[in-house]
Order: C-alpha cells, then sequence, then structure tokens
C-alpha cells in the first residue's frame, strides 16, 4: 500500500542544505513577492565592491526590508568569482547582515578605489599606437578611480595627456568647463577625421581618372604633331603650295617674311626638331628649324 503523506507540498520550499547563516536567518520567513531592484547589478569581482554595496543597501533601504531579507537578496547579486567566495563561506557563520558586509569588502578589498594624489592625472599618456578613441575610453575608466581629481583637473588631464596637437589648439582656444563637454569636443573632432578621410579615398579615382585622361590626351597631341611634322617634311616647294598657305592662312607675307620680323623673333616658341634621317630629308632648308627638310614657307609649325 502507498504511504500516506502528512507533508504540505504547497507550503513554500525551504532546502535542507547547510546555510551559512545561522538559524535565525536561514530559518526566517520571507514575506511573498519580493524582487529585487532594477538598479541593482549583478557583481563579479572585478569592480570596486563599495560600488556595488551601496547600490544594494540603498535600494533595500527604499524597499524597507528586514536584516534576514538583506542577507539573502544580497547573495543573488553575485556570480562569478563572486559567488564561489559567497559559498565558500563557512555553514552558520554569518549571524547578521554587518558581518557579511565586512566580509565581503574586506575579501575584495584589492578591487576598490584608493586615493592617489590627483596630479597623477597627468600620468594618463596617450600611447604611441593608441587611437584617439581608445585613449579617451581608457582616460575616463582611469581618471574615475583616482578620489579627489577636481572637474578641472581631469580636463587639463586630459589634454595633457592628447598627442593631436590640432585638437590641443582647438581645446586650448575656449578650454572646456566639464569632462562631458570636452569630449563632445573630442568626439566631434573624430568625426570631422573621418569624414576626411572618407572623402580622400572617394576622390582618388577620381584624381587617377583625371591625371590618365590628361596623359592620354598630351600623347596623342604630341603624336598628332609628329605625325604631321614627318609627312611634311619631305614636301618639296612649289609655288602652289605657297598659293595654298597663304589662302588658307589669309597671310600678306610669306612664312619666311614673318620669321624675319622682331615679334618671330621674340615671341615664337622654338619648334620640335625635325624627325627622321638627315641625309633622307629634302635638300631644301627650314629657317625656322634651322634644319633641311622642307622650305620655310611650308614648315606647317609656324
Amino acid at each position: 500500500m502507498p504511504l500516506i503523506e502528512t507533508e504540505d507540498l504547497s507550503a513554500p520550499y525551504c532546502p535542507t542544505s547547510a546555510s551559512k547563516f545561522t538559524k535565525r536567518i536561514s530559518d526566517f520567513q520571507f514575506p511573498s513577492k519580493i524582487k529585487m531592484p532594477s538598479n541593482v547589478k549583478m557583481y563579479d569581482g572585478t569592480t570596486d565592491p563599495d560600488d556595488h554595496m551601496g547600490v544594494f543597501s540603498g535600494a533595500a533601504k527604499v524597499e524597507q526590508w528586514s536584516m534576514p531579507v538583506w542577507c539573502h537578496m544580497f547573495g543573488q547579486t553575485l556570480f562569478g568569482s563572486a559567488r564561489v567566495w559567497y559559498d565558500s563561506l563557512a555553514r552558520g557563520s554569518i549571524d547578521s547582515f554587518e558581518e557579511l558586509r565586512q566580509k565581503f569588502l574586506t575579501h575584495f578589498m584589492v578591487q576598490q578605489k584608493y586615493t592617489r594624489n590627483p596630479v597623477e592625472v597627468h600620468n594618463i599618456r596617450q600611447r604611441e599606437n593608441e587611437s584617439l578613441t581608445a585613449f579617451m575610453e581608457r582616460y575616463n575608466l582611469e581618471s574615475m578611480r583616482i578620489l579627489g581629481a577636481s572637474e578641472t583637473m581631469r580636463v587639463l588631464g586630459f589634454m595633457h595627456g592628447i598627442r593631436s596637437k590640432q585638437l590641443i589648439e582647438k581645446l586650448n582656444t575656449k578650454v572646456p568647463d566639464t569632462v562631458k563637454e570636452m569630449m563632445e569636443v573630442v568626439k566631434a573632432h573624430i568625426r570631422a577625421k573621418e569624414a576626411i578621410i572618407a572623402a580622400k579615398l572617394d576622390e582618388a579615382p577620381a584624381r587617377r581618372n583625371n591625371k590618365q585622361s590628361r596623359q592620354f590626351n598630351n600623347r596623342r597631341a604630341y603624336t598628332s604633331s609628329t605625325e604631321r611634322s614627318e609627312r611634311h617634311q619631305n614636301t618639296p616647294y612649289s609655288p602652289a603650295n605657297v598659293r595654298r598657305h597663304e589662302h588658307d592662312t589669309a597671310l600678306i607675307k610669306t612664312l619666311a617674311e614673318i620669321l624675319a620680323t622682331e615679334y618671330a623673333r621674340v615671341g615664337f616658341i622654338r619648334p620640335q626638331p625635325m624627325m627622321g634621317d638627315p641625309n633622307k630629308r629634302n635638300a631644301q632648308y627650314c629657317e625656322f628649324h634651322s634644319d633641311k627638310g622642307h622650305h620655310t614657307n611650308d614648315c606647317w609649325q609656324l
């Protein structure tokens, strides 16, 4: 026959495992619907224990918890190495929240902020290969751990630690009153730098295309001039050619006469040398080229 159970299974369950609290705390009857305030975060043992204890104590006071509730609820905020420490507490060793608080702060005291000379904020410097964004984040963390450093000292310390001369000049033009105001200026400077870099990357292909286009046009113009010069080097002189040339350019004087003027000697740019083997050129002489190959009046570079 099955055994008749006399235990009330609807009652709140309480584990029989060993408790780190004394009997008056471990056997305390908790009120229903106790909830952890949302502003109380989990603690893993790597940050300042005073900060975590302060937030938890403030929330517990607002909730008006009794002392045993403080003890049990505090344990729910621990994880990682902090939870390992909490679970290692001896059985029945905690008789009040004050005892738990002292043990907690003593164990994690190495993580506590300590008082340093506020002048030490000036020792926080941007490293050689450290970006401005990374230094800004590191400076905020390290300077906050130096108790006693005023807002003004933190502002001046940052200005002393950065490497950008342009940003230093900008901050010294109007020294910010607060760290928040200073960081807004720094963020704007970073955004401007990023925009300039992005613009340069966008312009680079266009500059390359323009350069290639100029090079192509120069080569084409030079090739066209060279081909034209070669084509007419060996053209024999004839009155018909002179008349045609004079008709096309509406000249009153021949090219040889123009070349003999003072204006031509001063204002004309010397032509490119004639192409081809000199021994195979036309015997006629060009005064503009000072070389043989065609007649002066047939020179296409005049």
